[in-house]
């Protein structure tokens, strides 16, 4: 009989929102603060997809809430809604966390552009206007530079070779087709 990956794998079981199965998971040995190759724990995951009721039961069962991956990211970095994010906060988080590029979490929001968040962390002063207004800013200068850059190689793949000796022949007059 074939095993659910959702059934031996506790990521997968805490982004599908399966608290039974997390539970039966802890029960057998898992580690509540177990961590895949790239950092993720069950914690990060359930905060990931939302799952309030997991990340409550996570936490009154030992989850490390400032438990980082390998990005430096935090459970709360790695929040999408307003209402994790302030179960996050009441249950010890840091609101001022960053991740190892130095983010924090309206820079995050600004990134995905999660316009909700945006506005719930500015309207409950988490974050003040003008730091938003500067942390949007300079994403619209990064974005601005890289799509520029890829102008830049956009233009250098259009020289074909053909292109090249046609352009070639016109200039010096050459003309293949006497032979």
């Amino acid at each position: 009989m074939e095993t659910d990956d959702n059934d031996t794998n506790i990521w997968m079981a805490c982004s599908d929102g399966n608290i039974e199965c997390v539970k039966s998971l802890i029960k057998s040995g898992v580690s509540i603060n177990a961590q895949d190759e790239n950092g993720y724990s069950p914690i990060h995951a359930a905060v990931s997809y939302g799952h309030a009721d997991l990340i409550e039961f996570l936490l009154d069962n030992g989850a490390n809430i400032s438990l980082r991956d390998v990005d430096g990211d935090t459970p709360l970095l790695m929040c999408e809604e307003p209402d994790i994010f302030e179960l996050l906060l009441r249950r010890g988080a840091n609101p001022l966390d960053t991740n190892n590029e130095g983010e924090c979490l309206l820079e995050k929001a600004i990134e995905d552009e999660n316009e909700i968040l945006i506005g719930f962390l500015i309207s409950n002063q988490h974050m003040s206007s003008e730091q938003a207004q500067e942390l949007m800013s300079k994403r619209q200068k990064s974005l601005q530079q890289n799509e520029h850059e890829d102008d830049e190689d956009d233009d250098e793949e259009y020289l074909l070779p053909d292109d090249v000796a046609e352009e070639e022949e016109e200039m010096t007059g050459a003309d293949n087709t006497d032979k």
